[in-house]
């Protein structure tokens, strides 16, 4: 007679034999979410809105007309998984003339794509880091440590030094399928739950002698327990095993 039970097996034979299969390793896995709204504000066009474009521009230039130009992005939690180990921003900058330096914030207030302006866009709440973008491709920011509530995350990007003619573009959600701004889940994923055969799946069995077949995820040692006697040694995991059982 076999009895299942959570995490072990047990065989009757007149007496209890208790047999833990395997011991699986956390596995790493990610899932990314697409930016769901994205636009910059400039100072000198204060009424502008550029939401729909398929770039925006971080910079702060002197030069007439073009002005401090600062960007923003939102990120739904749509795709956000449990055991989250690190969070990233994920982002395609392209690099006109200079490197340029940037400042991230986070952004607390609820903010619209399609009308957010110099006048009423919010401003940037906690510092989360500065980095210099000096050559056009994807940049990863880690956000870890400032993700909170369950809805979403907006931040800021700007050019904090004033200069003249550096400017930052970013691929914007409108952009081209493969350089969308997204934020990028890192988290655990538990083992998927042994499954053993016992003596090619026999509902009944009589013999001491047990030949078990396993099946785990990410299984990496197993061990075994008799009755009342303590564990065995850890062994590397295998599909099978042989065991012979002993009455006490």
């Amino acid at each position: 007679m076999i009895i299942l039970l959570i995490g072990m097996f047990s065989f009757l034979y007149g007496i209890e034999h208790n047999i833990n299969p395997v011991r699986g390793s956390v596995g790493i896995a990610t899932v990314s979410t697409i930016a769901d709204k994205d636009s910059y504000v400039i100072d000198l066009l204060p009424l502008g809105n550029y939401g729909s474009e398929e770039e925006f521009w971080v910079m702060w230039d002197l030069t007439i007309l073009m002005g401090k130009r600062t960007a923003f992005l939102h990120f739904p939690f749509t795709d956000k998984p449990d055991n989250v180990i690190k969070v990233e921003i994920r982002i395609y900058f392209k690099v006109q003339y200079d490197p340029i330096d940037i400042q991230i914030f986070t952004v607390n207030e609820d903010w619209e794509e399609d009308t957010i302006n110099w006048f009423n866009a919010p401003i940037g709440e906690t510092f989360i880091l500065s980095d210099e973008i000096s050559k056009s491709g994807f940049y990863t920011l880690d956000v870890t440590d400032f993700i909170q509530g369950e809805d979403g995350f907006s931040i800021l990007i700007h050019d904090p030094t004033p200069n003249s003619g550096f400017k930052l573009i970013g691929s914007s959600r409108e952009g081209p399928a493969d350089k969308v701004p997204r934020l990028i889940w890192t988290y655990e994923t538990p083992p998927t739950n042994p499954k053993i055969k016992i003596n090619n799946d026999a509902e009944i069995t009589n013999s001491k002698s047990i030949n078990l077949t396993l099946s785990a995820s990410d299984a990496d040692e197993m061990c075994f327990k008799y009755g009342t006697d303590a564990w065995s040694s850890w062994e590397f995991y295998k599909t099978s095993k042989n065991i012979y059982l002993i009455n006490p």
